[in-house]
C-alpha cells in the first residue's frame, strides 16, 4: 500500500497556498487604494498566519490525513475522490453558516487539496523506479 510522500506534500501545500491568500490579499489591497502601515500589515499578516495554520493543521488532522488513508487503502487515490471532499465541506458549511462563509472556507481548502493531490505521488527523480 503506497501512501505517497504526504508530509512533504502536506507541507509543501499548507504554505503554498498561505502565500497564495496572502498575496491575493494583498492585491486586493492594492486594487482598493489601500495605504499600508507597516505596522498594522505586520499585525494583519500575523494574525492571518495564525488562523490559517491553525485551522489547516486541525483540518489535515481531522479530516486530511484520515482521508487521504483511506482513499489509498479501499479507493484509488485519484482527484476526483480528494475534490468531493472538498465539496462535502463546501455544503456542510453552507448549510450552517451560508454562502459567503462556506467560499472563504472552501477557497483554501479547495488550493491545498489540490497541491497536496499534485505532489504526494509526483515522483521526484528516476532513481531506482522500475
Amino acid at each position: 500500500m503506497k501512501y505517497g510522500s504526504f508530509i512533504k506534500s502536506l507541507l509543501i501545500s499548507v504554505i503554498t497556498g498561505y502565500f497564495i491568500l496572502i498575496s491575493g490579499l494583498l492585491i486586493s489591497r492594492i486594487l482598493n487604494g489601500y495605504k499600508f502601515n507597516l505596522r498594522e500589515d505586520i499585525i494583519s499578516i500575523t494574525y492571518v498566519a495564525a488562523l490559517y495554520f491553525t485551522f489547516s493543521f486541525i483540518g489535515w488532522l481531522i479530516i486530511g490525513i484520515p482521508s487521504h488513508f483511506i482513499l489509498c487503502k479501499w479507493v484509488s487515490p485519484k482527484y476526483m475522490y480528494y475534490l468531493y471532499i472538498v465539496g462535502i465541506i463546501f455544503l456542510l458549511v453552507f448549510a450552517f453558516l451560508g454562502l459567503g462563509q462556506a467560499l472563504i472556507i472552501s477557497t483554501p481548502i479547495l488550493f491545498q487539496v489540490a497541491l497536496f493531490r499534485f505532489f504526494v505521488f509526483k515522483k521526484t527523480s528516476n532513481h531506482g523506479a522500475n
